[in-house]
Order: C-alpha cells, then structure tokens, then sequence
C-alpha cells in the first residue's frame, strides 16, 4: 500500500487505482497544458499586474509603444490552448496516467527527498522533451507555436500549439508515473516548472551574474527563442 502525501499520492479506502488518480487530477487542465485551473486562479493576477508592469516599463525603456496586437494574439492563443487541455486532462493524465500507476515497478515512499528526487528527475526529462520538441518534426509542428512570436514579452510564455496529446510530449513524463511517483505529484512538479517559465519571456530584465549557466533565466531564454541562424536551437 502506498503511503499518503505528494508523492506516493493518497489511497483512500474503497478506491481503485484509476479512481485515485482521476480524483486527484479533478482541478487539472493545463505539458504546457499541465497548469492546473486552480493555480490559475491564483497566478492570473500576479499575471495581469507583471504584463500591465512591464508595459510601462517596455514604453519607458525602449521609447516605443508596447506591442499590445501581438500580446492579445497571444493571449487568444493561449485561450484556445486551455480550451483543448481537456484531452491532457482525461486521456494522460487520467486514463493513461493512471493505466500506468496501476503498473508501477515501485511506489515512491512519502519522504522529504523524493521531492528533490522528482525535481531532478523531471528536469532531466524535461530537458529531453524539449531538445526532442525542436528536433522531431511531429512535435515540432505543436512546440513551433510557441517560438513564433516576433518579441520577447510576458504573453508569449502563453502561446502554445493545441495539439500536444498528437506531440506526443506525454511520453516523457509518464515514466515518472511507472517509477513510483504518483500522476499528482509529478504533473504538480511540471506545472510549477511551467509556471516558473512566465517570467522567463521577457527583454526588460538582463544577465543575472552566477544564476546563467545554473538556471533558466530571461538571458538565456531570449537565446533559445531567438531566430538567428547561429542561435537556432540553443539553450
């Protein structure tokens, strides 16, 4: 029997595996589509303040209006990406995920550690979903979505292709499932992930000493998006 908490995810009496998992997952839409609603309801004001903060500052700055046109657009997309996260929501996470937890190969127990063990584990994963998103042409035609803003701003975090069930990018997060980790606590760790990334997406804040090369920042993240041809596909 696994253990209640994060991890291991709680078993209450009387349910089945599939059960559990769907149960746990009742808040979920949201790879990119893995945000919960819930969080959303808390970091859509946060949102909304940091894009109205750095349109102010954008016009200050580089002394040219903000570019409002293509935020909505990305924004609508957005929209239209969380309007197709019911598939993520019931077919992977769901179904699939909890196919896969009823066929794990151990149970993670509730310890402090498995935490870091889950955050190292799904940065690793990450990694090789994303490299893969830009390389394998399938998944590239969902990720593409994301890299076709033509600046850097807060909005563009939101502008995601509605296709990534067909991208496949589930594959590499739900062996994590298989591993022990139950399906909430490795899609909670990706939403944060995800979540993390918002701020990432912007030209306003520059190179941050010791944190480049360590962490995902602006600096590094402006690199990867950008459509130089020395630069395609870095970072």
């Amino acid at each position: 029997m696994a253990s209640k908490g994060l991890v291991s995810g709680a078993r209450p009496a009387g349910l089945s595996d599939a059960e559990r998992a769907r149960k746990a997952l009742h808040g979920g839409i949201g790879l990119e589509q893995f945000v919960s609603s819930s969080r959303h309801l808390y970091f859509l004001p946060l949102a909304i303040l940091a894009v109205l903060l750095e349109s102010w500052l954008y016009a200050r700055r580089f002394q040219r209006p903000y570019p409002w046109q293509e935020s909505l657009t990305s924004l609508g997309v957005g929209v239209g990406h969380q309007m197709t996260g019911f598939i993520n929501l019931f077919v992977i996470q769901g179904l699939m995920g909890s196919y896969v937890w009823a066929h794990r190969v151990f149970t993670m127990p509730d310890r402090w550690w498995t935490l870091g063990a889950l955050f190292v584990l799904l940065e690793f994963f990450y990694y090789w979903y994303h490299r893969a998103a830009h390389e394998v042409n399938v998944m590239w035609a969902t990720h593409s979505t994301h890299h076709s803003p033509n600046e850097m701003t807060l909005t563009a975090s939101v502008r995601l292709g509605w296709t990534p069930f067909l991208s496949f990018s589930w594959v590499f997060f739900l062996p994590l499932v298989w591993l022990g980790f139950s399906v909430y606590s490795v899609f909670s760790m990706l939403s944060f992930s995800l979540l993390y990334q918002f701020w990432l997406h912007t030209r306003l804040i520059g190179k941050l000493g010791l944190l480049e090369g360590i962490l995902n920042t602006p600096s590094a993240h402006r690199v990867h998006h950008a459509s130089n041809e020395k630069f395609l596909d870095k970072n």
